[in-house]
């Protein structure tokens, strides 16, 4: 319940990251809530019904654009989320990507898309690696 009332109704995402302490545990969006019948909703706690983490729901944080950009069209999914090992970093949004390809293609006529990194944040030497401040996700309680 109050996944839905503070994450679903205020955010605009279709999925939600699920992580318990640093380990990212996997994802969690409408299709999962309406699965519970609605009285349970107060008894059901996210990481019980959160879609486990899988090869095609993430990436490392130091893939390459393109092998993210691959991973998103066999998956069909706009949004991946980005991992250091089993803790999550971050979120990838293929508008995001496609506008910093186009950006790089605009810029570096000449760049060899096979050795593409994702660019560091805005102020930052991170490697692109986005920060927790940068995206929405749940935490799953401990219990």
């Amino acid at each position: 319940e109050e996944f839905v009332s503070d994450y679903l109704y205020h955010h605009n995402f279709d999925r939600f990251p699920v992580v318990r302490g640093e380990r990212l545990l996997g994802s969690i969006g409408l299709a999962e809530v309406r699965e519970v019948p609605r009285d349970d909703w107060e008894r059901t706690r996210v990481g019980d019904i959160c879609q486990q983490r899988i090869q095609e729901n993430t990436i490392e944080a130091d893939m390459k654009a393109d092998e993210a950009l691959n991973r998103m069209q066999k998956s069909r999914s706009v949004r991946l989320m980005v991992t250091d090992g089993d803790r999550l970093v971050g979120m990838l949004v293929l508008k995001d990507l496609l506008r910093f390809l186009d950006v790089r293609a605009e810029l570096e006529p000449e760049w060899d898309r096979a050795r593409l990194r994702f660019p560091p944040r805005r102020g930052g030497t991170d490697g692109g690696r986005a920060r927790r401040q940068d995206f929405a996700y749940h935490r799953a309680s401990s219990g």
